[in-house]
């Protein structure tokens, strides 16, 4: 929870100065490189073959590596916009709730 909310805090503090689509990027980039190093810690600790995955979780994974990606960028524009945070994190939380309460119902 501290992490998501941190999240969201370090997005409304740099929307204002960072185009929407640069911020997003720099934070995938970022993010990718802390899941790369943790990635690498586990294959160094407990072997390869520890990393199980199929077609059906790869494809998942891009998907939402496609919806978190789109979201990070509409909310650095959304925030930029001046919305304020406790409008826009509210709003994005509960919509995020609803879809996946129509979605996965």
């Amino acid at each position: 929870a501290l992490a998501y909310a941190l999240y969201n805090i370090f997005i409304k503090k740099g929307s204002a100065s960072i185009h929407p689509i640069l911020g997003g990027v720099i934070l995938q980039i970022v993010a990718a490189f802390l899941g790369t190093l943790l990635l690498i810690f586990i294959v160094v600790q407990d072997g390869v073959d520890t990393l199980e995955f199929d077609r059906s979780g790869i494809n998942w994974s891009i998907l939402a590596g496609v919806a978190v990606g789109s979201a990070e960028m509409l909310s650095f524009f959304v925030m930029g916009m001046g919305v304020q945070a406790t409008q826009a994190i509210p709003v994005v939380i509960g919509g995020g709730v609803m879809f996946w309460c129509v979605f996965c119902a």
